[in-house]
């Protein structure tokens, strides 16, 4: 049982969890709604579940992430 407990994340397991945020919630600074990161998860997941192990290995981060902001930098052709 402890070995279970002890275990990486998986990405099924970390799909799950996103999915149960409210999808019109704003769990963080960023404003984003849940609903955001469930739209596009495919676009988001290699970094999601990248962080989320990152932060299995060290906790140390944890204060420094729930400080980020995420920025969305739209991709154009000719930017004005």
């Amino acid at each position: 049982m402890n070995a279970n407990l002890a275990a990486p994340f998986t990405e099924d397991e970390i799909l799950a969890a996103s999915k149960q945020l409210g999808a019109l919630k704003a769990p963080g600074p960023d404003s984003f709604p849940s609903i955001f990161y469930h739209r596009f998860w495919s676009a988001m997941k290699k970094e999601v579940i990248g962080t989320a192990k990152d932060l299995y290995i060290s906790l140390s981060n944890l204060q420094d992430l729930n400080q980020t902001h995420i920025a969305l930098i739209p991709k154009v052709a000719a930017p004005d």
